[in-house]
């Protein structure tokens, strides 16, 4: 497992100084990220009316990059976070709640695009299935080499996202 300190080199090369800087507190109200407390054995959203409101950007990506038997869990204030997507069933029910709120909500994934309901979905990758596809990046990343279909996938959720 890597230490997640690692995970700096990755936030400093994609990311700008400026956003990594940012506080949680400075996001817009319909933007949020999602990260399991190994303590409270529970799924937090960090947005900027929650406890996490004072946390850097940086914080937020070394926490939500935290990906099982990967990375180890970020550590801050005393707790443990980690990834909140990798084996945790009470995602689905989580998800389903902040559907019922109605609110619209855009999902980077690793299968599905296309809009359903009130969800819209964003195919991280153009090509292949998406589970392969991850270990694939993984292993670009860990190679140094580049990866032409992950910065695609991130400028597409990046730039090619217009407002609903």
């Amino acid at each position: 497992m890597f230490n997640n300190d690692s995970t700096e080199g990755i936030l400093t090369y994609c990311m700008h100084p400026e956003f990594l800087h940012m506080k949680v507190s400075e996001l817009p109200e319909n933007m949020s990220f999602l990260t399991y407390c190994v303590e409270d054995r529970k799924l937090f959203e960090i947005r900027r009316e929650s406890r996490f409101a004072d946390w850097s950007m940086r914080d937020v990506g070394r926490c939500v990059g935290a990906l099982k038997r990967i990375y180890e869990p970020f550590q801050k204030e005393g707790k443990t976070y980690m990834d909140a997507v990798t084996d945790r069933p009470q995602l689905r029910d989580f998800f389903r709640n902040i559907r019922m709120q109605n609110r619209h909500v855009l999902f980077l994934h690793m299968n599905r695009e296309g809009v359903h309901e009130n969800t819209t979905y964003l195919k991280m990758h153009t090509s292949g299935h998406g589970k392969v596809r991850i270990m694939l990046d993984f292993l670009y990343f860990i190679h140094g080499l580049e990866n032409r279909d992950l910065d695609e996938g991130v400028r597409m959720a990046l730039y090619g996202v217009r407002p609903i």
